[in-house]
């Protein structure tokens, strides 16, 4: 809803870094809250301004790249640019579980010796069957493989900013000085120059 009239008056550099700025303080407060005993609120607050950022910066890379082709080739950089963000999703969302895994596993073992295994540390309804030494301990492995999610997420948020530096500040249609009107009778003259 806010990001078309942004984009329309900032143009695509300006609102692609101002929304990833959105996604970079929002994906800080999660490491801040997988590091610190932070309130809810930190959570949600972090959690809001990471949603911010990810509606402009989607849609200035989308209409970024429409605007820099033909328009037959639309379509096409449409379709590429939805796959693309599809498959990164679907890896990235695979390699930070794989990661978070991995770095819990160790601490998880030793909860199943003990008789704790996964789905009982993640059934809420069984938490107050567990000791508070488990729960604690459970708890801080969680947030342990989080904090090692979160800062890849955050660095992930650094290079994206990096990359929204290099994004053209408007569409060529608005940093050209030619208009629709004058780019016909370009493309008029030379048909009959062709000709000739």
């Amino acid at each position: 809803m806010l990001a078309a009239p942004l984009l329309v008056r900032w143009g695509f550099r300006r609102t692609a870094t101002i929304g990833t700025l959105f996604v970079l303080l929002g994906f800080a407060g999660l490491v801040t809250v997988s590091l610190t005993d932070s309130p809810r609120w930190v959570l949600t607050a972090s959690l809001a301004l990471s949603g911010l950022g990810f509606g402009p910066t989607s849609m200035s890379y989308l209409l970024g790249a429409q605007d820099a082709v033909q328009w037959q080739q639309r379509g096409i950089i449409t379709s590429s640019i939805t796959l693309t963000r599809t498959m990164g999703g679907a890896l990235g969302i695979s390699a930070l579980g794989a990661l978070f895994n991995l770095i819990i596993h160790p601490d998880l073992q030793k909860l199943e010796a003990q008789g704790f295994g996964a789905a009982k540390l993640l059934d809420p309804k069984l938490h107050g069957q567990l000791p508070p030494e488990v729960l604690r301990y459970s708890q801080r492995m969680i947030c342990s493989g989080l904090h090692w999610v979160f800062g890849l997420m955050l660095l992930a948020a650094v290079l994206q900013m990096i990359m929204s530096r290099f994004m053209p500040r408007h569409q060529q249609t608005l940093a050209s000085p030619t208009s629709a009107a004058s780019a016909t009778q370009i493309a008029e003259s030379e048909v009959l120059e062709s000709e000739v």
